[in-house]
């Protein structure tokens, strides 16, 4: 059985099964309210490329004559930060599938910093001006699906978000261990929502 993700309509399908996903579940803790849908599009483009340029940077693949001005100096910040961090990726972009809580999600990478070889990081891009409370939501589902898909990991596990902005970048470590449970508790009201179907 395996995990399919259709980019256009962002579904997740396991064994051809529809299966929910980490932002769609938590979407109710993210309030757009007021930001036109032009903006919203505009944003989601921009974040769009930047992380395709991370994921075929890190692959050793990326053409950086296709960039536009804002993605490559993103990407520049993202260089800085693993110059000054010394971060390796060792899953990048990986789908995964929890067949313990039946949800599917996309992490964007998780590796190692140099010094804290006993831990485990899952960091999350983000190509936003501010963070939502809702990243500890995500990152803390993201780490449950990577300690599901990789035991041999079972380490501690931190979660970070990275910031990047064309002109820095700011490296956010998420720590409330609530928020698993109300990832959790979000996923039941999401399968209420689904069967009832009030989605």
């Amino acid at each position: 059985m395996t995990l399919e993700f259709d980019p256009v309509a962002h579904r997740y399908t396991f064994a051809g099964r529809a299966v929910p996903h980490v932002t769609g579940i938590i979407e109710g803790a993210q309030r757009f309210a007021g930001v036109p849908e032009a903006a919203l599009e505009r944003a989601r483009a921009r974040g769009t490329a930047l992380h395709r340029a991370i994921e075929l940077h890190l692959a050793g693949t990326l053409d950086e004559d296709t960039l536009g001005a804002d993605t490559r100096a993103c990407l520049d910040q993202f260089r800085r930060f693993q110059s000054q961090t010394g971060f390796v990726a060792v899953v990048s972009e990986s789908r995964m599938y929890s067949a313990r809580y039946g949800y599917a999600g996309t992490i964007d990478t998780a590796g190692r910093f140099p010094g804290r070889v006993d831990r485990v990081a899952v960091v999350d891009w983000k190509r936003a001006s501010t963070l939502s409370p809702s990243v500890g939501l995500q990152l803390a589902a993201y780490k449950e699906l990577l300690l599901e898909r990789f035991p041999e990991m079972r380490k501690p596990v931190d979660r970070y978000a990275l910031q990047l902005r064309p002109d820095a970048y700011k490296l956010v470590e998420y720590t409330d261990p609530g928020d698993w449970s109300v990832f959790a508790a979000a996923l039941t009201l999401w399968r209420f929502c689904n069967v009832h179907k009030l989605n």
